[in-house]
């Protein structure tokens, strides 16, 4: 039976650094055959915000770097992505009282990474669409059918209209240029025509705006020009856009540092210390509830309709699985915290912040990329949260079982054809 939809590929951030980079004959040669996937629909290689993100985190002197790496992913990702894990979690979360296909939901087209692109841009639909209806003394939907009838001739804006616009935009834009620079390559004034003339309408304009915005080319310049002057550390971006899972990171941390200074006034020895720590790092399924509960307390604050108590009881019966990105991240950050305890040389790098986000993905895709120290930590996650995805240990692994995938299914194909 022929799969529904292409393998589903995942690469980490430094593979887009070597394709991006003159790597020689072996570099081409793997873009090549990923273009190759990509072009025959064999894969669809996506990539997340944090991607992004990541990859854009440097001084402004590694900027070429960086927009070269953008530039791999949106020839290879053609668009395809995945929701920024804060979205990821609230899409988990409604599917368990919506029957809603989660997948669907998480396979994004046109690099909507970012499920409410508009305020990125400081809600610029209202200030254009607002700004040039108040031009026109717009005030009503009379008035706009009114003024409608009188835009277009041959299909285009008349002059008279085209010179308001200009007018009406020039009033704002240089604000609006200053704080988003981007923009000054983005065709909006075609864009404001569309929508005047109803062309396009109010959702496919902030659609294209966003758009515009999010892929991944604009959107790195967008936060160099954000962090113009400045190293713009990867924590602080990360916690502009989610700042929730750093807090959640910190108060798993900061509980293992509080059990080993318990341990250390009662007197326990550094063996026992560890040894309860070993104990505690399983149980992370405790710590998941505590933190669904606080988030459901949180989305429901003023709203009489379910109590505290009422919120637990129906975290305690979302079983483990039940939300995958969210369960895969929570049970890695909490691994994290206590081998961190244990021994620093030991288990995840010091580093780790991007790989647990990363790892929101793995439930979603077919083939994931982690490097050498991960990969064990995943592929063992993996069996416990009974998650089927290939784990690559390097860009030519990726290649090599997407080969393999196709060279099966090939011969399952034509064994089919001879019974």
């Amino acid at each position: 039976m022929p799969r529904a939809m292409p393998i589903q590929v995942y690469l980490d951030c430094s593979d887009f650094s070597y394709l991006a980079s003159d790597g020689g004959a072996s570099c081409n040669a793997l873009r090549r055959a990923l273009s190759s996937f990509v072009e025959n629909k064999k894969i669809q290689i996506r990539y997340s915000g944090i991607t992004l993100l990541e990859s854009a985190h440097n001084h402004q002197d590694h900027r070429k770097y960086a927009i070269a790496r953008a530039r791999i992913m949106e020839e290879l990702c053609r668009g395809k992505t995945l929701p920024l894990f804060t979205d990821l979690h609230r899409i988990e979360r409604d599917s368990i009282n919506a029957k809603i296909n989660t997948k669907r939901s998480v396979y994004r087209e046109n690099d909507q990474w970012l499920f409410d692109p508009i305020e990125l841009a400081g809600n610029l639909f209202e200030q254009f669409a607002g700004g040039i209806h108040e031009a026109l003394g717009v005030t009503t939907r009379q008035d706009r059918r009114r003024i409608r009838k009188d835009l277009v001739k041959n299909g285009i804006l008349r002059k008279k209209y085209q010179k308001i616009l200009q007018s009406s935009m020039s009033a704002f834009s240089p604000e609006i240029l200053r704080k988003y620079p981007v923009l000054k390559s983005y065709p909006i004034e075609s864009e404001i025509q569309g929508l005047l003339i109803g062309r396009i309408s109010d959702e496919r304009f902030s659609m294209n705006l966003s758009s515009g915005l999010l892929s991944p080319v604009p959107f790195t310049e967008y936060l160099y020009d954000m962090y113009r002057g400045t190293a713009g550390s990867q924590e602080d971006i990360v916690r502009s856009f989610g700042a929730s899972f750093v807090d959640v990171v910190k108060m798993f941390r900061d509980e293992v540092s509080k059990l080993i200074e318990i341990g250390e006034t009662l007197g326990k020895t550094d063996k026992q210390i560890k040894q309860k720590i070993r104990s505690l790092s399983e149980g992370w399924l405790g710590r998941r509830n505590r933190v669904l509960v606080d988030i459901y307390v949180s989305e429901i604050s003023g709203e009489p309709d379910a109590s505290e108590d009422e919120i637990r009881s129906m975290v305690q019966g979302i079983t483990p699985g039940a939300l995958p990105g969210f369960d895969l991240m929570l049970h890695l950050s909490w691994q994290s915290a206590c081998q961190k305890a244990l021994d620093k040389r030991a288990g995840l790098p010091s580093s780790d912040g991007g790989d647990i986000l990363h790892a929101n993905y793995l439930p979603y895709v077919d083939v994931f990329r982690a490097d050498k120290r991960m990969r064990p930590i995943l592929q063992s996650l993996c069996v416990e949260h009974r998650i089927n995805t290939k784990i690559a240990e390097s860009i030519e692994d990726v290649v090599s079982i997407v080969g393999s995938w196709e060279s099966y299914h090939r011969s399952k194909k034509n064994r089919q054809k001879l019974q």
